[in-house]
C-alpha cells in the first residue's frame, strides 16, 4: 500500500475502531458490564481525545414507553481523551453537556425513572419537559512490576423542568468513584478486582401559576397502586440513595484466549416527602448480578469472539406505613415489603471479524437473549409477567480509501413474548396499561449508522461527519423515526 505511510495507516484503523454503534435491548434487560480502571491501562497504545457535537429528534404519534415520553430533541457536546503520561500510568476524562426537550412524558414527574420506579410522583396532565445535564468523568492508571492499580471520580449534574402548568423542578447530583487492583497472572491474562461507591440525589418541587387549576398529585407504588393517604399532598419530595459494586474479572491482556467477569451492584434508595418534617414514605433496594464468559482469538486477518452472560436482579420496594397526623408531624408505626420485581436474562452473543490487514474489513455479530420480567404487588395481589426472546443482527463494513475512512453498520433486532400474564384488570390503570400493550406485543428495530472520517486542515487532526436513523414498528401499528446527526474532531 504505497499510497499511506504506515503509521498512517495504522492510525486510520485504530480510528475504525472508533465506529459508533446502537445497542437496542429493552430498557429492564440488564445491566452494562462494570468498568474496571486498572484495565482501562490497557485500553489504547497511543494517545486520543475526540470532541464531538451531536443532535438527536424523535416525534411518535405514541409513546413505547410512557414514562420515557414521545420523542425528544437533545444537542449534545462531548469532550473525551486518554493520554498515556509514560510508560508506567495513563490518565483519561471525559466532559459533557446536554440540552434536551422530551415530548410529553406521561405516569411521572420525576426523571431517572430507571432508577427509581415504581416510587415516583405523578399527575393525569404530565407534558413535556426540558432538562440540562453536566458530566464529568476522568481515571488514572499506574503500572508497576506485574501490579497495576487505578481509580474513577465522576460527577453528574442534571436540571429538568417544565415552563406549563403543572411545573415540576427536578434538581439531581449523582457523585461516583471507583477504585480497581490488576495482578499479572502470567504474560497473557491479568486478575483484576473492582470495587466502587455513589451518593445520589434527587430534589422534586412542583408549582402551579394558575390559582384556578385542580391538578391530582400522587405517589406511585407500582402496577396501578399509590399510597392513597398522601394523595394530593407532598409535591415535594426528595429522592437520596447509596450505591455500592464489587466486580472481579479474568482478563486476557493480549486480546487472546478465555475472559470471564462476575459483578455485583447494589442500590438503596429512600423516598422523602420534604413538606411534611422529611416524612420517609419508601425505600427501594435493588440487588443485581452478572457473570460474563467468553473466548477471543485474534489474527493478522480475522478475529472471533463467543460470549455468553447471565443476568438476574432483585428489586424490592417497603411501604413506611404511619400514625395519626399531629400538626404535619407523623409517627411511623410499621413497614411493608410490598413491591417486588425479578429480572432474569441470558445472553449468547458473537463476533467475526475478516480481513482486518486489507483496506476495507467488515464485522457481524449475532446475539441472542431470554428475558423474563416478574413484578409483584403483594397488598392487592397484583402480578405482572413478561418472558421476552430477542434476536439481533449487526453488520459492519470499514472502507479505508487514500485518507479516508467509512463506516457503515446496520443493526436489525426483532423481539418476540412467549409469555405476557397479568391477573388484575389493568386496563383501569390509563399509563400501566398503555405500556402493557407496548410490552406484550411484538417488536421490531432497525437502525443504520454512517461515519465518515477524512483529515482536517490542521496536520495529524480528522474530522468526521456521522449520521444514524433508527425505526421502530410496534403494537397498535405504531411506528418510530429517530435521527441523529454530528460532527467531531479526532486529535
Amino acid at each position: 500500500m504505497n499510497f499511506m505511510t504506515n503509521q498512517q495507516l495504522d492510525r486510520y484503523i485504530g480510528l475504525a475502531f472508533l465506529t459508533l454503534c446502537v445497542c437496542m435491548t429493552p430498557y429492564t434487560s440488564k445491566g452494562q458490564a462494570l468498568e474496571h480502571a486498572a484495565l482501562n491501562y490497557y485500553k489504547y497504545a497511543h494517545d486520543k481525545a475526540e470532541m464531538s457535537l451531536t443532535y438527536t429528534y424523535e416525534h411518535s404519534p405514541q409513546a413505547v414507553v410512557q414514562q420515557y415520553g414521545r420523542g425528544i430533541s437533545q444537542m449534545e457536546f462531548e469532550v473525551n481523551a486518554f493520554h498515556i503520561l509514560n510508560k508506567n500510568s495513563r490518565l483519561w476524562g471525559e466532559v459533557s453537556y446536554t440540552n434536551a426537550c422530551t415530548f410529553d412524558i406521561q405516569g411521572t414527574e420525576n426523571s431517572d425513572y430507571d432508577l427509581i420506579y415504581p416510587y415516583v410522583i405523578a399527575d393525569e396532565v404530565g407534558g413535556d419537559m426540558k432538562s440540562e445535564a453536566y458530566q464529568f468523568n476522568t481515571g488514572y492508571a499506574w503500572h508497576h512490576k506485574r501490579w497495576t492499580l487505578g481509580g474513577t471520580l465522576g460527577y453528574r449534574a442534571l436540571l429538568a423542568y417544565r415552563d406549563v402548568d403543572p411545573r415540576p423542578k427536578n434538581t439531581i447530583g449523582h457523585l461516583k468513584s471507583t477504585v480497581s487492583v490488576a495482578y499479572d497472572i502470567n504474560l497473557t491474562h491479568l486478575w483484576s478486582v473492582h470495587i466502587g461507591g455513589e451518593k445520589y440525589k434527587q430534589a422534586t418541587g412542583i408549582s402551579l401559576y394558575n390559582p384556578y387549576k385542580t391538578v391530582l398529585f400522587y405517589h406511585d407504588t407500582g402496577l396501578g397502586t399509590d399510597y392513597s393517604r398522601f394523595s394530593g399532598k407532598g409535591s415535594s419530595t426528595d429522592i437520596t440513595g447509596q450505591f455500592y459494586q464489587f466486580s472481579m474479572a479474568y482478563y486476557p491482556k493480549t486480546d487472546n484466549g478465555f475472559g470471564a467477569q462476575f459483578d455485583w451492584k447494589n442500590k438503596q434508595l429512600q423516598k422523602v416527602l420534604s413538606g411534611f418534617n422529611a416524612l420517609p414514605l419508601n425505600d427501594l433496594r435493588n440487588n443485581s448480578y452478572k457473570y460474563i464468559a467468553y473466548y477471543v482469538q485474534n489474527n493478522l486477518s480475522n478475529r472471533w469472539k463467543i460470549q455468553s452472560s447471565w443476568y438476574t436482579a432483585n428489586r424490592k420496594g417497603t411501604e413506611n406505613i404511619f400514625g395519626s397526623d399531629a400538626s404535619t408531624t407523623y409517627e411511623k408505626i410499621s413497614s411493608r415489603q410490598y413491591y417486588n420485581q425479578r429480572i432474569y436474562a441470558g445472553t449468547i452473543e458473537g463476533l467475526y471479524s475478516w480481513n482486518l490487514n486489507h483496506k476495507h474489513w467488515y464485522e457481524i455479530a449475532p446475539k441472542v437473549s431470554w428475558i423474563s420480567n416478574e413484578q409483584v404487588h403483594k397488598r392487592d395481589h397484583r402480578e405482572l409477567d413478561y418472558t421476552w426472546l430477542v434476536a439481533s443482527l449487526e453488520t459492519k463494513a470499514h472502507l479505508l480509501f487514500k485518507k479516508s475512512t467509512l463506516h457503515l453498520s446496520i443493526i436489525g433486532q426483532m423481539r418476540w413474548v412467549p409469555r405476557a400474564t397479568c391477573n388484575f384488570d389493568i386496563q383501569q390503570y390509563t399509563f400501566v396499561n398503555k405500556n402493557h400493550i407496548m410490552d406484550a406485543n411484538h417488536q421490531q428495530m432497525m437502525t443504520i449508522n454512517v461515519r465518515y472520517d477524512t483529515p482536517w486542515l490542521v496536520a495529524d487532526k480528522q474530522i468526521y461527519v456521522m449520521g444514524s436513523y433508527s425505526h421502530g414498528r410496534y403494537a397498535e401499528s405504531l411506528q418510530t423515526h429517530r435521527g441523529t446527526c454530528g460532527l467531531g474532531i479526532i486529535f
